[in-house]
């Protein structure tokens, strides 16, 4: 599922790291899975790792954590999205026939790393599983996120974001939250114990939480 709002914190905190904090600093975003999260920052290979489950299961976070000797902390809670061009067909009709009913006839872009033929999402979850009574009958599976972007933006296809697009600057999509107590994630912040976090970890921490509480 993609989660499109980690990078805009970055840009805006451009004014504090222009100035360098005494050096060079080097940033790297990574997107991986819930446990390769969070292994990356037990192990110090990340300061900072963000992650969302579904809320239903949020005691999980709590379990892994005690392991692996990690804080974590609630950022916000979203609503799992399909995510279409703004002037995508079935929005027309979305009165009549419920969006989550009619979208296995239109293309679905997929993010995958890896090939995993058979399976069209990534969770569990009751809403997106009744999205998907029926197999989509295109499914296009791509690495790249602009190109998916692209290829939504110009077409029928849509994708299913863990929120509401959050960069109407770049494109005009629309967002259709899917219904039911599956569909909410609550996303959280995981520090490894006991480390001295990066200057720049607190302020983009504070930058996510506005981002939360505009949702």
């Amino acid at each position: 599922m993609r989660s499109f709002f980690l990078s805009t914190p970055i840009t805006r905190l451009w004014p504090q790291i222009s100035d360098g904090h005494g050096g060079s600093i080097y940033i790297r975003l990574k997107k991986q899975s819930f446990y390769d999260v969070l292994d990356d920052v037990q192990h110090c290979r990340s300061d900072l790792g963000i992650v969302f489950l579904m809320k239903s299961h949020s005691n999980r976070i709590t379990r892994l954590c005690s392991v692996k000797d990690l804080d974590y902390h609630l950022l916000g809670e979203s609503h799992i999205s399909i995510v279409t061009r703004a002037d995508h067909p079935i929005l027309q009709a979305q009165e009549t026939v419920p969006v989550e009913d009619r979208m296995t006839d239109y293309p679905y872009v997929i993010a995958e790393n890896h090939e995993n033929f058979g399976r069209f999402y990534d969770d569990d979850s009751e809403s997106i599983s009744q999205l998907f009574q029926s197999p989509p009958k295109c499914i296009i599976s791509i690495n790249d996120s602009a190109a998916s972007q692209d290829i939504v933006a110009q077409s029928d296809a849509f994708f299913i974001s863990s929120t509401r697009w959050q960069h109407p600057q770049h494109y005009h999509f629309s967002s259709v939250p899917l219904k039911g107590e599956d569909s909410i994630l609550a996303h959280y912040y995981v520090t490894k114990k006991g480390q001295t976090p990066h200057p720049l970890t607190a302020p983009y921490v504070e930058e996510l939480k506005k981002m939360f509480h505009g949702l």
